[in-house]
């Protein structure tokens, strides 16, 4: 996986600028060939046929220019698909490979700062409708809680 060196940058451009796209914010970490064929490695050292050739198809479709999946929802499918019916000791040994792998610590770094940056501009946007009201009885009456819903 490969980090954007210039994530910050665009994190702070996203949640200053709402128009700007939020696919720029999720492509700070891009999946490269090697992730795939790291994951189509790992399936075939453990044993796991019947997962192999879904990520296979994902692998065609990357290099094919297909964007289908994240760095997040990469891990996300590919632990359980490795850690299915082995050993707890297995198990470990296929985290700890996969968090090597991919750095993952730095990874996560990385997508924390871009969830924050979401949820901030979300909320900045929020705020933004709540003062635009002339005065917190409009805000109240506009705006009803759950419960009066």
């Amino acid at each position: 996986m490969k980090i954007n060196p210039d994530t910050l940058e665009i994190c702070q451009h996203y949640v200053e600028d709402k128009e700007f796209p939020i696919s720029n914010l999720l492509d700070c970490v891009e999946l490269e060939d090697r992730d795939f064929e790291f994951a189509i490695y790992m399936l075939e050292k453990y044993q796991k046929f019947n997962e192999l050739k879904w990520w296979k198809d994902r692998f065609d479709d990357f290099l094919s220019g297909k964007k289908g999946m994240r760095a997040n929802t990469f891990i996300r499918n590919l632990k359980p698909d490795l850690s299915y019916r082995k050993k707890a000791s297995t198990i470990f040994k296929i985290e700890e490979d996969i968090e090597r792998h991919f750095n993952w610590e730095k990874v996560q770094k990385v997508l924390g700062l871009i969830q924050t940056s979401i949820d901030l501009r979300s909320s900045k946007i929020e705020f933004q409708k709540s003062v635009s009201f002339n005065s917190l009885e409009e805000f109240l009456t506009d705006h009803p809680t759950e419960e009066e819903d």
